[in-house]
């Protein structure tokens, strides 16, 4: 009797643990669930769990949307048309390459599916009915550089339908292949665009190009980016407040005008930066870095560097650019799998770097770290990889990210 009432009394202790967790917490552990088209089904599934459940999965199970034709604009509007509460839970609406677009390298206007799919009364009629949708994204585009523009008309009909999309204030490319001529009027016409990001995209020049002069506040460009100068003004750029230059390999090895466009333009109102040096060479001795005059950024209060492990050379010439800015907060993120990876002896010129008087305002230091080590070793060979840090008398903390 008392085995079998233990066994009742588990039962009942997992049910309340997991089907009668109070909505708040349910709500906050299925929003860190990371969006993918293909885990679809992971956020369906636990929609099934229990009705109180399905309530609170459904707005994440729409949080973002993918569309890559007239048929998906169909099957979305059905589903619209049965329950209109899911225009106010789709914040991100992602444009995939349609199917059959890679099959051919010459698209003429009423050939190309892209263009097709913006010009479908359809499709314009869903995106009037978004009205939440904060962010644009392409991914997968390939519009060649041979292929024809709309006509006149056409291109007069997909800028009117991005001007009323006042809604949108963040546009992103990832891994696209684009003409600038096929990608300009989705910057120039959104009324209140302020976040771009590229993700390695690629963009082909044809022509003068007069770039967009409004107010961003987020730049993120990994990987190849496109020509800044035909895209972003010098004005845009100076009112950047988050900066995230992730993935850059040969543009940092060179000076490259773009990237040097984008730096030299940065002002007072930039207050976080990222750079990832991970893939850099070990050491080069042409670099952008070198020629960037930080005197302006006066406002930058954190940096994020994701070093690159061996060699210190990148992090210590940028920082070495920055010791004299009231920064308060920096983060150090690394990935090695065994100690030999992170030596001191490799490190000594960004510990010489961190040293007082540099970085007078510096408040506290974080450590990320990827990787098979524990993180007792881990975070043990990062104090002993800067020990001065320990002398400053600031906040250290050290993160190990449970899913990488």
């Amino acid at each position: 009797m008392l085995r079998r009432k233990s066994r009742r009394s588990a039962r009942d202790n997992h049910r309340r643990t997991s089907a009668h967790l109070p909505n708040e917490i349910v709500d906050h552990i299925i929003g860190c669930v990371p969006w993918d088209r293909h885990r679809h089904n992971t956020l369906a599934k636990s929609s099934r769990v229990s009705r109180e459940w399905a309530s609170i999965v459904r707005p994440h199970l729409f949080r973002e949307v993918w569309i890559d034709g007239e048929s998906r604009v169909l099957e979305l509007g059905g589903m619209i048309s049965e329950t209109p509460a899911i225009c106010r839970w789709i914040r991100k609406l992602r444009i995939l390459n349609p199917p059959g677009s890679q099959n051919k390298h010459t698209w003429a206007p009423g050939e190309c599916l892209f263009w097709v799919l913006w010009l479908s009364p359809q499709f314009k009629a869903l995106l009037a009915q978004l009205t939440v949708i904060r962010t644009l994204i392409f991914a997968n585009i390939s519009v060649s550089r041979y292929s024809l523009p709309p006509s006149a008309e056409d291109i007069q009909d997909i800028n009117t339908t991005l001007s009323q999309m006042h809604q949108v204030e963040a546009i992103r490319f990832v891994c696209c292949d684009m003409d600038m001529r096929f990608m300009l009027p989705f910057i120039h016409k959104l009324p209140n665009l302020h976040h771009f990001s590229s993700n390695s995209s690629y963009f082909h020049v044809s022509g003068e190009n007069q770039p967009r002069v409004f107010r961003l506040d987020t730049l993120v460009l990994d990987g190849g980016w496109p020509p800044c100068r035909n895209v972003l003004s010098a004005e845009a750029l100076r009112s950047v407040q988050s900066l995230h230059l992730l993935g850059v390999t040969r543009v940092m090895t060179a000076i490259d005008p773009h990237l040097l466009f984008i730096l030299d333009n940065m002002s007072a109102s930039l207050k976080f930066m990222r750079f990832d040096f991970s893939k850099m060479p070990t050491y080069t001795e042409t670099c952008v870095l070198s020629s960037w005059n930080t005197d302006n950024l006066v406002g930058l209060k954190e940096i994020h560097i994701t070093l690159r492990p061996k060699s210190s050379f990148h992090c210590e010439l940028l920082l070495s650019k920055l010791r004299d800015l009231p920064v308060r907060h920096i983060t150090l993120e690394a990935t090695f799998d065994y100690l030999k990876a992170f030596k001191p002896v490799d490190f000594v010129g960004l510990d010489r770097t961190l040293q007082r008087p540099a970085f007078e305002a510096l408040r506290s230091v974080r450590f990320i770290h990827r990787g098979l080590l524990t993180p007792k070793r881990a975070r043990s060979r990062f104090l002993e990889v800067l020990p001065s840090l320990t002398d400053r008398g600031i906040a250290i903390d050290f993160l190990r990210p449970k899913h990488d």
